[in-house]
């Protein structure tokens, strides 16, 4: 994994469990599609535009969403794992 944030000291208001989570399930998905292959490589880097905002961006070379996946992206408990049903 490689890390670049560009300032040392960034600071948001939000609730911390949930970014927190949100950005560990980002990292698992990603670890999870580059265990398939060995030349996986996970980038996170951040910094603060010029009028002030955060961002933080999460990136793999993993084989990328198809378009009707990326339409569903946002809809609550959305998935393209395929699952054991009975384990549920």
């Amino acid at each position: 994994m490689h890390t670049n944030i560009s300032e040392e000291s960034l600071m948001i208001t939000c609730d911390f469990d949930q970014i927190q989570q949100v950005i560990i399930n980002v990292l698992l998905n990603a670890i999870q599609v580059l265990q398939v292959g060995n030349d996986g490589l996970i980038t996170v880097f951040g910094g603060e535009r010029s009028e002030g905002s955060i961002y933080l961006i999460i990136s793999d070379n993993g084989r990328g969403m198809e378009e009707e996946e990326i339409e569903k992206v946002f809809i609550p408990f959305y998935t393209t794992k395929k699952r054991d049903l009975e384990s549920v």
